[in-house]
């Protein structure tokens, strides 16, 4: 046993941990296309979670119309414009980031449990069983049954 790992395996639990993390942050920092994505997500995140501070106008994303301000191009009132009712774009995209990302968990909630529930049958009796949950997938694939 090297002097290195010595250290490591006498350090505390809570240490030992917080290196492991370190150490996974920095394999995944050398990734620029990880760390951006990361970035993205988190600011949809963000953005999904203080849309009703940030949208510069709130109102425009239920039951709004304002037929004089319709088909605006962007500009400093609408930064992406309005819509063919008068409804600000900005606000309306920002308002729809917290539904977008619920029904992306949702649909997640439902399909990784089901997916490794077949995934784990499959891979314990396989053979025929095997084989039918794949043509079944297959098949769900192919037609885009939703």
């Amino acid at each position: 046993m090297s002097t290195i790992e010595a250290v490591f395996a006498k350090a505390p639990p809570k240490r030992r941990r917080f290196e492991a993390v370190q150490k996974l942050w920095y394999k995944f920092s050398l990734n620029k296309m990880s760390v951006a994505g990361l970035v993205i997500i988190l600011l949809v995140i963000m953005l999904a979670i203080f849309q009703p501070k940030i949208a510069p106008h709130p109102d425009h994303a239920g039951a709004f119309v304002d037929f004089k301000k319709a088909s605006r191009p962007p500009g400093a009132e609408y930064f992406l414009g309005t819509d063919t009712m008068g409804r600000d774009i900005l606000s309306r995209i920002l308002f729809a980031f917290r539904g977008a990302l619920t029904m992306g968990v949702g649909v997640l909630a439902v399909v990784v449990p089901l997916g490794g529930a077949l995934g784990l049958l499959a891979g314990y009796f396989g053979g025929r069983l095997a084989t039918l949950i794949m043509r079944v997938t297959d098949i769900w694939i192919h037609n885009k049954i939703q």
